[in-house]
């Protein structure tokens, strides 16, 4: 039998191989669920398959990788910050984009909605809005359920508005600082959905 060559393989199967050898089995069981939700959420919203499909697989590709190298590869990135430094459970989501961009040549626009899925921003796109929202939504989960992702069907802003308040809850129950982007995206949300 001829030995798989990934070079054949079109650009989600590539994803798949490349995030299957760098997480653990545990990781990648919550990416097939996003990859899952994600797709769902596209087809509610009209948003492009593939490009959904390909951020969905590649989200938490540095999600595992050492510290160190998740800050190495954020400061290859030109996006460290006094904000980044003190919360390294975020540092994947930029550290993913970069490496995805170099691993893949991917386009700003492809990476984005890796880059933005842990804090959100403002403006944020429906592919980044999408992804964002299929994260915290996907199967396994413990908080998500199948209300949660009607209503993602329905408004992704209003599933991301519930998701972030939860999440920033959490974060000052805590004691830790938010992060100005989840700031502002609780901001922005706000707005449209007045």
């Amino acid at each position: 039998m001829k030995p798989l060559n990934v070079y054949e393989l079109n650009r989600i199967e590539q994803a798949r191989c490349f995030v299957k050898e760098r997480v653990s089995a545990k990781r990648f069981q919550h990416i097939l669920g996003v990859v899952q939700t994600a797709l769902m959420l596209a087809e509610a919203h009209k948003v492009s398959k593939e490009r959904v499909e390909l951020a969905a697989v590649l989200h938490d590709c540095a999600k595992e990788l050492p510290r160190p190298l998740q800050k190495k590869l954020v400061q290859d990135a030109g996006e460290w910050t006094d904000d980044l430094q003190s919360a390294p459970a975020l540092w994947h989501a930029p550290a993913g984009a970069w490496l995805t961009r170099q691993e893949f040549g991917l386009s700003l626009d492809e990476v984005s909605p890796i880059r933005w899925h842990t804090t959100g921003k403002a403006d944020m796109t429906q592919e980044e809005l999408l992804l964002y929202v299929a994260d915290q939504l996907e199967p396994s989960r413990p908080w998500a359920d199948d209300q949660d992702r009607e209503l993602a069907k329905r408004s992704l802003e209003q599933a991301a508005l519930k998701i972030l308040k939860m999440k920033m809850e959490y974060t000052l129950s805590q004691r830790k600082v938010l992060h100005p982007k989840s700031v502002e995206c609780w901001n922005w949300l706000l707005g449209i959905l007045a």
